[in-house]
């Protein structure tokens, strides 16, 4: 299951590059075993940035990123002006069997680019997402 989450546009004109130090979703339930990461989806041209996905059949995630990159240590976004954003951050939660998880919130640290001197900050948002997996 994938759930997007994005970013305010960049004041100004320009755009700026944001590098991880670390980002993660807090499960308050988890009898599914799942594991939730927070992800850059690199958006395919043409597509809308996800609101959210559940892989059938039908929808794969390739039909609106054309790459998926899990936010570790060093992972870097082009934070940009104007929508859509070409890279914007998902929610990824995949269950390893039947129950139930609930992800109540989202962390992630990051240091800005040179232009506001490597400034560093910390981003916490409140997300409700419960997953049903029947697996």
């Amino acid at each position: 299951m994938y759930s997007g989450i994005t970013l305010p546009d960049v004041h100004g004109n320009d755009s700026e590059t944001l590098t991880f130090k670390s980002a993660v979703a807090h499960m308050t339930t988890n009898t599914a075993k799942s594991t939730a990461t927070l992800a850059i989806c690199d958006r395919r041209s043409g597509s809308d940035p996800i609101g959210a996905v559940n892989e059938n059949n039908q929808t794969k995630i390739s039909d609106y990123c054309t790459s998926l990159r899990t936010i570790t240590n060093g992972t870097r976004l082009l934070w940009a002006q104007g929508w859509p954003p070409k890279e914007y951050i998902l929610l990824v939660i995949r269950p390893e069997q039947a129950g139930t998880t609930r992800v109540d919130k989202v962390r992630y640290t990051y240091t800005r680019s040179w232009k506001h001197f490597h400034q560093q900050g910390s981003e916490s948002g409140t997300v409700d997402i419960t997953i049903h997996p029947s697996r």
